[in-house]
């Protein structure tokens, strides 16, 4: 054990040591799993690979200058992308780190990436364990040091969530701490100092990056810095006047912080509260205790890898440290509260979450670790001053449980770092490089790409590059959710989907290219398309085809104003009928044909189709139903995994499902459900039929010449009309859309509150459709406010070093920080920990 003596190799040895072991246990993680580059595994998977890896792409784009940061016209056909810059950590500085490798290395990297990550982690709480002790204490002993930050690094919740962008936060959070409690002891006046302007920096960046880790990172310092300041009073450099001082000192700070990330936060969190995703949620507190909440497993795994330093805890407490140390018990209790109270961990979340419980456990990590250290420290120093006669542990006994703790990392890592291998699951970004190579280049707004059959991530246009409505970054209005879903595209929670539709409704919103999974051969939609010579075939790759659709609408398409007054969606129950409503508003009939049936256990439904006719079905309510027409089993295919399944509905393929073209026929359609399904129940199946020669006459109708062009956020239009119509344009209303007409604001009306309309002028039309996030403009000023007001501040500390009369000013607003910030403290303990417990607790012999 010579390589842990106490300051062996200078001031860089415990660093060097953090790195080396965390890298180590990496490695040999990935070696065993055969993860790139010790095999073909994949690190990347879940939402890692279908959300984040995505994301890069995108920022790579943006970084070579192929993007907007905030803004993309690719997924969700023109999205603004605010709230997911902050939702998904797309200004973390570790992304700066994409602009270094090839388009093409960025899956390959991600081994590498979440290394960085994790040795970032272990770097930063190295740091606050060397330091974070007063000068004239004893230093923590440097194997406790190493084992410390990796076991900070390689926890159970690191290894678990490393597939989450949360690790970001995580290896800045030992560093905020280490500032706030530096800048308590040393610098608690108004001055703004060293350790200020680093508390300030950090939680700034906090504030910007991650805006649910913010919120989370602002609950844990009220509980610690209310411990510090109000349970602290016990210890003998206790100084009232100072606490209250350094306590105002710590909300001015904190505020500040979230003053000028405000040109971020502000449209960031206005995208994100009006999304789908939070907008559903019910907030009522009462609900949210009664929430059941996840697997608590994986909360338990956390407190697991911190076992070591926790027994630690516990064996050297005595009584009469109740009082000195009154503070880090409450707050190391309070974080371990969640693990078993699961209404405290949803009132950490704001809410219920999906999937991954305890999103902060690496705040509980770091809680108990530092906490152990802290104690150690302090029990060192006794034994050297003879205050206390010899350690609790014998020094083999340390490196017994030394090297129980270093097996626990290792085990962990082994165990849960999880790999996607190519072939067994699915390679997603390695289809999306793929396809790419196949997909036109030309795709825009009007001359969308369709994705048939759900065989790839609904994020497939970051890495394709093309446009589509399908994305998966779950900020989507909830009112663009319903409408989709009501034309009949599939839908899954937040996600929106290309596939599903009809013929009719792709070309509406201007599908233009479709492409499919080769597996299996031919789909329901492929059934004698050729001889209706619907799609053109523009190419193949081992897994994927490619079409161009024949019959699309032109980006010119309006509806006139007498007809939109007129039109109502509110009955608009099934998905033909909204398809009725739609072809009746854009061009005065009603293209489908539609009956219902009922289904139970089996069902023949004979379908005439008189003329020529495109067949679909739909239903809301089948449960596992195997679909034949003329005795051929229809393809459901449902993600790599399930690239040849048979049943409809299935998980991302459960809107309108295509079943051919015919022409006067006679065809036999038949239903049945799997042996295997259980509680099978009375289903209506709803049969819609595309009159296609109404359809091919709307396609080719004369319009007036017409010409746009889209960059950045802004698209250009020029055309004339006859007035009293409306321009359709396929994109999703969002706040911040700006019109202008021939140089004159207009306002814009919407599609159902779903796609954009544009009033058009009689005569010539000179159209300018920007976007600016709402918000920004206002976060703008806030930000350049508060930024000012810092350098101000700053000044101020240089020039004027002392004041009586700030001093006196200061030291009264303390006084009214310190009562207002008691209550706050006591009011979280209260609706946070207190009723939560007693809730829990009392949920194990009541049923509520």
């Amino acid at each position: 054990m010579k390589l842990f003596k106490k300051n062996h190799g200078g001031n860089f040895y415990h660093y060097f040591l953090t790195v080396v072991l965390i890298s180590i246990i990496f490695f040999f993680s990935c070696v065993i799993k055969g993860i790139f580059p010790f095999g073909s595994g994949r690190i990347d998977i879940s939402d890692f690979q279908d959300q984040s890896v995505p994301l890069f792409y995108f920022l790579w784009d943006v970084f070579h200058g192929e993007g907007n940061l905030f803004f993309t016209w690719d997924a969700g056909s023109g999205l603004g992308f605010n709230g997911v810059v902050s939702f998904l950590t797309l200004l973390s500085p570790f992304n700066l780190l994409l602009f270094f490798i090839k388009r093409s290395w960025i899956e390959p990297f991600m081994t590498f990436f979440v290394l960085i990550k994790f040795v970032a982690m272990g770097l930063s709480m190295c740091f606050f364990l060397r330091n974070f002790q007063k000068k004239d204490c004893r230093k923590l002993d440097s194997l406790w040091i190493v084992l410390g930050s990796t076991g900070y690094a390689l926890s159970a919740y690191s290894v678990q969530y490393y597939l989450l962008p949360w690790l970001d936060i995580a290896a800045l959070f030992p560093l905020l701490i280490y500032a706030l409690l530096q800048f308590i002891k040393n610098e608690p006046d108004w001055h703004m100092r060293k350790y200020s302007a680093s508390y300030l920096l950090l939680m700034t960046t906090i504030f910007i990056v991650h805006i649910p880790q913010a919120y989370m990172v602002c609950f844990y310092l009220i509980l610690f810095a209310g411990s510090y300041f109000f349970l602290n009073r016990f210890n003998e450099d206790y100084n009232k006047e100072r606490n209250r001082s350094a306590l105002l000192k710590f909300g001015l700070l904190t505020l500040l912080a979230l003053a000028i990330s405000a040109v971020v936060f502000i449209p960031a969190a206005a995208q994100i509260m009006q999304s789908g995703r939070i907008g559903e949620t019910n907030y009522s507190y009462f609900h949210l205790l009664a929430e059941p909440g996840m697997d608590p497993s994986c909360k338990r795994l956390m407190l697991y890898s911190v076992l070591v330093p926790l027994i630690y805890l516990i064996a050297t407490f005595r009584k009469n440290m109740i009082k000195t140390h009154l503070p880090e018990c409450i707050i190391v209790s309070l974080m371990i509260l969640p693990v078993f109270a699961e209404s405290t961990n949803i009132l950490w979340h704001m809410g219920p979450y999906i999937c991954f419980p305890m999103r902060f456990g690496y705040m509980m990590i770091f809680t108990v670790i530092a906490a152990a250290g802290k104690r150690m420290a302090e029990r060192q120093e006794q034994v050297a001053s003879g205050s206390v006669p010899k350690p609790v542990f014998s020094r083999k006994l340390e490196y017994t449980m030394a090297a129980f703790w270093l097996f626990t990392i290792l085990v962990f890592g082994i165990w849960l770092i999880r790999v996607g291998r190519p072939g067994e699951d699915d390679p997603f970004i390695q289809d999306c490089e793929e396809v790419r190579q196949i997909l036109p280049d030309d795709s825009d707004v009007f001359h969308k790409t369709k994705l048939s059959d759900a065989s790839l991530s609904h994020n497939y246009p970051l890495v394709t590059q093309t446009s589509a409505f399908s994305n998966y970054v779950h900020l989507i209005p909830q009112v663009a959710i319903d409408f989709t879903k009501a034309l009949g595209y599939t839908q899954n929670h937040t996600i929106l989907s290309d596939t599903g539709g009809t013929l009719f409704s792709d070309a509406l919103l201007g599908y233009t290219y479709t492409f499919k999974s080769t597996i299996p051969n031919q789909q329901g939609w492929e059934q004698n398309a050729e001889q209706f010579q619907l799609y053109h075939s523009l190419g193949e790759t081992e897994h994927f085809a490619t079409f161009s659709n024949q019959y699309v609408y032109p980006a010119r398409l309006t509806i006139s104003q007498e007809a939109y007054d007129a039109c109502d969606f509110s009955h608009a129950d099934n998905p033909f009928l909204m398809q009725n409503v739609l072809s009746k508003l854009f061009f005065s009939e009603e293209f489908f044909t539609i009956t219902d049936h009922s289904v139970l256990e089996k069902k023949d439904i004979t379908c005439n189709v008189q003329g020529k006719g495109i067949v679909y079905l739909y239903s809301a309510d089948l449960n596992a139903g195997v679909i034949s027409v003329n005795g051929e089993k229809i393809p459901v295919p449902d993600f790599f995994y399930g690239i040849s399944d048979n049943t409809y509905p299935a998980f991302n393929n459960n809107g309108i499902l295509g079943l051919g073209c015919y022409e006067n026929e006679t065809i036999h359609i038949e239903i049945d459900h799997q042996s295997w399904a259980n509680n099978i129940q009375n289903s209506t199946v709803t049969i819609g039929i595309l009159d296609f020669n109404l359809f091919l006459e709307s396609t080719r109708q004369s319009v007036p010449d017409y010409s746009y062009q889209i960059q950045n956020m802004e698209m250009q239009f020029h055309t004339s009309s006859p007035g009293n119509e409306y321009l359709f344009i396929p994109c999703l209303a969002q706040d911040g859309w700006k019109c202008t007409i021939n140089e004159s604001e207009t306002a814009l009306c919407f599609l159902n509150d779903t796609f954009l309309l544009i009033p058009l002028a009689e005569g010539e039309n000179d159209i300018s459709l920007t976007y600016v996030a709402p918000g920004k403009n206002l976060g703008l000023i806030i930000s350049i406010a508060s930024a000012i007001f810092f350098l101000l501040w700053l000044s101020a500390s240089k020039l004027i070093p002392e004041n009586q009369l700030i001093n006196k000013y200061y030291q009264l607003f303390s006084h009214v920080a310190f009562i207002i910030f008691q209550v706050i403290y006591f009011i979280y303990l209260f609706l946070v920990d207190i009723v939560p417990a007693i809730y829990s607790l009392a949920a194990c012999f009541i049923p509520f």
